[in-house]
């Protein structure tokens, strides 16, 4: 969330086609595609956003990010498990946070068929850590992927 800030309030460099944004968390660069969709929305927040202390900016950005997702009537009922290993049931929109984004962005760029090492690029982290802890690829997507690549192979020795 803290770079989302710093991204909101223009505290990123603009290398051609990505931005370029030291992460708060690890220190290391992410690299952002500068596609069609970010500069609609840096359109819509460069200006508007006052730098506050991460723990508000977070704790607004979860709140109108629950309120939202109760509006929209996404109350489908998730099952995980707590910090505590406690197994919780609960609706979508009174556990969503701006947390689920990352995981979120993590699984559809690998779906797209980035890296682990590309997309940990993009996050600011290690491809390593994208796979181990934010990745929510399942036994369909490894085969799928793997059949691509089969497919790859087969047309490239003809």
């Amino acid at each position: 969330v803290s770079d989302l800030q710093n991204i909101a309030v223009g505290g990123y460099e603009r290398k051609g086609d990505f931005l370029v944004i030291k992460t708060v968390k690890r220190g290391k660069n992410a690299f952002i595609p500068y596609t069609e969709k970010v500069e609609y929305y840096l359109s819509k927040v460069e200006g508007k956003v006052k730098k506050q202390s991460d723990v508000n900016f977070r704790n607004t950005l979860n709140i109108k990010t629950k309120e939202i997702f109760r509006l929209a009537g996404i109350d489908r009922e998730i099952t995980f498990k707590d910090a505590h290993q406690n197994t919780i049931t609960a609706p979508l929109h009174s556990k969503i946070s701006s947390h689920f984004a990352r995981h979120t962005f993590i699984t559809r760029r690998l779906r797209e068929g980035y890296t682990f090492d590309e997309v940990g690029k993009m996050v600011g982290d290690t491809g390593k850590i994208v796979e181990l802890t934010y990745s929510h690829l399942t036994a369909d997507d490894h085969i799928n992927k793997l059949k691509e690549k089969a497919l790859s192979l087969r047309s490239r020795d003809f």
